[in-house]
């Protein structure tokens, strides 16, 4: 049994230099004896240096460790037990050599509450979650969160590799077979796993399961944001289409009274927006500030969505709690080319008065870092008269 790195280069014959051949010996060896969730891409030279690497590391960090108790966290293991440890690292081999009677042992929490499940689901570490399964790691234990293990693998990163996101893929099916009513958990904060395919665009996990999974569309989180939004909000345009054709999604309003075209007014594309108003009913529907969708495409300089909003009959002269109408705002905001783009093409009155009294001249003439809105304003015969109240 190779029990350090030097034994493993004198039984192995590797050293430094990559060839063909070590290359093929120490990643078999890795594969054989330490794990089967662990592969490296790209050019061979670099390959063979990351398994010489990874194999060090579990040889000379991991092993010494082993003999140790597997139910207590060491120091010298990030304060991980042996079996968190492996977990994390997609050691799936040892997970399956190691013998142990009690069952809570594949379910210890670390510091953070997250169990062995956890940690290897959050990585897509297929070959580990199914040894930990078969071990006994119970998959519906929360973490610190209130998240289950399930919760893990719909987290997908920004930078994730294809290959990455197919794994995760692989272990949300593994653990919803062996716990079928994870898929209806809501974490701490009321996020259910379908808030997390709409964060994360994951179409096929949804399309996949969605007789199981559509009923969520009308379940909200704690601060009543339902999926509809959150997928508006991360631009995912196959869920929210989808989504928009089930009965009452669009008027699903969160804390602040909005309905998803207010979210699309706000973050929305051109198409994403022309798909919700395709679905909504009225088009000035207020929130709870009295604020229109198109006042809020102002606020955030979200010109794509006011042109469409516009387009569709959308009313610019509105105004919202405060007595602001769009033009207010988008001057408010110094969004230059959407108050270029307002007065060129829509009805908005340029002497209008808010409920201080400004109208969007007098409110052009405090932000004077912006004199281009001053500008347009007045060649367009803005008044900066203010109505005493």
């Amino acid at each position: 049994m190779i029990k350090n790195y030097q034994m493993l280069c004198e039984e192995l014959n590797l050293t430094s230099e990559y060839t063909e051949k070590s290359l093929e010996v120490i990643k078999r060896w890795c594969y054989e004896h330490v794990s089967r969730d662990i592969s490296f891409y790209g050019e061979p030279e670099e390959q063979y240096n990351h398994y010489l690497k990874f194999s060090k590391s579990y040889l000379e960090d991991f092993l010494p460790h082993t003999a140790q108790n597997p139910s207590i966290s060491i120091p010298e293991l990030d304060y991980l037990t042996l079996i968190q440890y492996a977990s994390a690292h997609g050691y799936d081999r040892f997970i399956t050599n190691t013998v142990s009677e009690s069952k809570e042992l594949w379910s210890l929490k670390n510091q953070y509450g997250m169990t062995p499940l956890h940690l290897s689901a959050g990585r897509g570490y297929v070959h580990t979650v199914r040894a930990l399964l078969e071990k006994g790691a119970n998959p519906e234990v929360e973490n610190s969160t209130g998240q289950l293990p399930i919760y893990t693998t719909l987290l997908i990163p920004i930078d994730s590799s294809l290959d990455l996101v197919e794994r995760k893929k692989a272990v949300y099916q593994l653990l919803k077979i062996k716990a079928p009513h994870s898929v209806f958990h809501q974490d701490k904060s009321g996020d259910s796993l379908l808030h997390l395919i709409a964060v994360n665009g994951l179409y096929e996990v949804y399309v996949e399961d969605e007789a199981e999974l559509s009923p969520m569309l009308l379940q909200s989180n704690n601060y009543q944001v339902y999926p509809i939004h959150k997928a508006i909000l991360n631009q995912h345009t196959k869920l929210i289409e989808l989504w928009l054709d089930y009965d009452n999604v669009s008027s699903l309003s969160d804390a602040k009274g909005r309905v998803a075209l207010h979210y699309a007014a706000l973050y929305g594309t051109e198409e994403i927006t022309k798909l919700v108003c395709g679905k909504t009913h009225d088009l000035d529907v207020r929130d709870a500030y009295n604020k229109t969708p198109l006042i809020l495409a102002a606020e955030a300089g979200n010109l794509p969505a006011m042109k469409v909003l516009i387009e569709k009959g959308a009313d610019p002269n509105l105004k919202d709690y405060e007595g602001y109408s769009v033009l207010h705002r988008a001057v408010l905001e110094g969004h230059v080319e959407m108050v270029q783009w307002l007065l060129q093409h829509t009805s908005v009155n340029t002497h209008d008065v808010t409920e201080d009294g400004d109208t969007p001249l007098s409110l052009s003439e405090k932000n004077e870092d912006i004199p281009e809105i001053k500008n347009l304003l007045l060649e367009k015969g803005g008044s900066n008269a203010c109505c005493l109240k």
